[in-house]
């Protein structure tokens, strides 16, 4: 699930990674991101289905 880094820039020991505000990253491990979501260094990004257009002859 991808999530935006909302706060001042931090290190998860974890996750061992660091993470800089308003970056999008993708985490594997829910159970921490969920964690590190309600205490407010991370916001869930709802994804978005992209619209897929067909090419419609005319000349029918």
């Amino acid at each position: 699930m991808k999530y935006e880094v909302i706060t001042s820039p931090f290190y998860c020991t974890v996750l061992q990674r660091a993470f800089v505000t308003g970056e999008i990253v993708e985490l594997e491990n829910t159970d921490r991101a969920d964690i590190l979501a309600s205490v407010g260094f991370l916001k869930p990004v709802v994804e978005k289905k992209k619209a897929i257009r067909k090419k419609v002859n005319k000349n029918v």
